[in-house]
């Protein structure tokens, strides 16, 4: 009887509860696309807004037998991933991301970010969303701007507890979906080449 206790005591103190997820430093951008169709622009992107606290959870892991469920981390902070998603989008589009003499500014903000792995009976259903919404404007502060919303989700049942590997992949994925969203979004297109 000791040695099951002290078994299940080891394989519970060996699970860790929480999982730490690394957003990808690269997403593929199609082409060819409304974004891509423009002439090359020079864009600044300002500071994100509405993101999480630095070390706060993305989201949630569920429980399993002998595995407690645990809050899932990013290694970088969702708002640097939406920073890089962003500029890849940009620059795979044909377009420079500058920090200087800007023709066309974006104000980001972050409305979601989340990546769960919730028990769904048999299996766990991982869901990562990610929403923002980019005011294009001439100069950082401008008050005439235009403003559209992107979002993505994706979705991957798993039959065994996800780990790191697997919340990365449903991850990249989405990030993918919104660079995506974005680059074939004529509404973004129309307010870059207006303000331009």
């Amino acid at each position: 009887m000791r040695f099951v206790l002290g078994f299940l005591a080891l394989v519970q103190a060996g699970c860790a509860s929480e999982l730490v997820v690394r957003a990808p430093d690269t997403v593929r951008v199609p082409r060819p696309s409304p974004l891509a169709d423009l002439e090359p622009l020079a864009v600044s992107i300002g500071p994100i807004e509405g993101a999480p606290d630095s070390g706060a959870p993305v989201g949630e892991r569920g429980a399993a037998f002998l595995q407690p469920g645990g809050p899932i981390y990013l290694t970088d902070t969702p708002s640097r991933a939406l920073r890089r998603t962003l500029e890849e989008t940009l620059s795979g589009a044909g377009h420079r991301v500058v920090r200087e003499d800007a023709q066309v500014h974006l104000a980001p903000r972050l409305l979601e970010f989340r990546l769960d792995a919730p028990r769904d009976g048999g299996a766990w259903a991982v869901a990562v969303r990610v929403g923002v919404s980019l005011r294009v404007t001439a100069t950082p502060g401008d008050r005439n701007w235009d403003e559209m919303r992107g979002r993505s989700e994706r979705s991957q049942r798993v039959l065994w507890r996800p780990g790191t590997t697997t919340l990365e992949s449903v991850l990249a994925g989405c990030l993918e979906d919104l660079a995506a969203v974005l680059a074939d979004s004529d509404e973004l297109a129309a307010a870059l080449a207006a303000v331009a």
